[in-house]
């Protein structure tokens, strides 16, 4: 299978629509299975498939201040990931934006500068105008990318060194638009 060596929320089952049989109505009685004593009442069902990959969402707005070296470790990953068959989003000021990672991008490409600090409810909310729903993403932000381990034979940045000033400045920043929320909410 070749998603087994990634973590369980890179995937989900690749439903297919079927037709199961049971002993118990509601169904359709099938008098063969009935005869030959299989559950013969059938219906259509969700039948659970292979794994599919998700949409990965990379929300690390910290990306722009990694070290080529750093940066290049992550691509490589994205770069696998991409040759299975996943599709990536960045988030962005005010949308989501395609993109399909290469190892010639640099921490100034779009895709890796332009990532503004987001809840996970604001990306949620974005995916979700773009047509994926919540289960079918999953989102590579700071703590993901860090703690994730893609493949057995990577040490997926476990190297990095943050800037502390930047975690604070980014915390600080989020708690900011949350205030901000908070004090509309109230108003209204």
């Amino acid at each position: 299978m070749p998603f087994s060596h990634l973590p369980k929320n890179f995937t989900a089952p690749a439903n297919s629509e079927g037709f199961c049989y049971s002993n118990q109505l509601p169904g359709i009685l099938d008098i063969r299975r009935l005869i030959a004593g299989e559950p013969a009442f059938g219906q259509s069902c969700v039948i659970d498939g292979d794994l599919r990959p998700k949409t990965l969402v990379l929300a690390d707005h910290l990306l722009r201040h990694y070290s080529p070296n750093d940066l290049n470790e992550v691509l490589k990953v994205l770069v696998d990931l991409a040759d299975l068959g996943f599709q990536f989003y960045s988030i962005r000021v005010n949308d989501a934006v395609a993109f399909k990672p290469d190892l010639e991008m640099s921490c100034a490409h779009p895709a890796i500068h332009d990532i503004t600090p987001t809840t996970p409810a604001e990306i949620y909310a974005k995916m979700a105008a773009l047509g994926h729903s919540g289960s079918d993403v999953t989102i590579l932000d700071s703590l993901s990318l860090h703690n994730a381990p893609f493949k057995p034979n990577y040490e997926l940045l476990n190297h990095l060194k943050f800037n502390p000033q930047l975690l604070t400045q980014s915390i600080n920043y989020l708690n900011n638009q949350h205030l901000v929320c908070i004090s509309e909410q109230i108003e209204r």
